[in-house]
């Protein structure tokens, strides 16, 4: 086997189970929580699944357990953890305390509609429809 076909296979092994290294633990939706507690249990998941698939495997015939593509998953799941839930959690956590972005100013006037100046006929008619209008002096 050359370079080429071991690179792939440990690129295989890596990136098979790495998506539940970054979906395991925004499972529980908790944004607060220490990350090597989260990371311990993340790869300890991701191990445990990867034992399964691979012991599943042996009911096959001629297959046996392969100790290379165990380790290889769960670093996979391991270092997809670490790569992106420590930077999105906190994104998340910054985001939750600041409240939701206010749209800029262009998007507030593109969405305020027409203005309706205090008299006009527009203005009217907004009013006797029960309409909020926002005035000039709002702006």
């Amino acid at each position: 086997m050359g370079w080429p076909e071991a690179s792939k296979r440990i690129g295989e092994g890596l990136a098979l189970l790495a998506p539940l290294g970054i979906l395991l633990p925004t499972v529980s939706g908790r944004l607060h929580v220490s990350p090597l507690a989260s990371f311990i249990r993340t790869v300890a998941a991701g191990a445990l699944i990867s034992l399964g698939i691979e012991l599943l495997q042996t009911g096959v015939p001629g297959q046996v357990v392969d100790i290379d593509s165990l380790l290889m998953n769960t670093v996979g799941v391991a270092m997809a953890h670490a790569a992106i839930v420590p930077a999105a959690r906190a994104w998340l956590r910054r985001r939750a305390e600041t409240g939701p972005r206010r749209p800029s100013s262009r998007r507030n006037r593109l969405r305020a509609g027409p203005r309706r100046f205090p008299g006009s006929a527009s203005h009217r008619r907004a009013t006797r429809c029960g309409r909020r209008l926002r005035t000039v002096e709002d702006r």
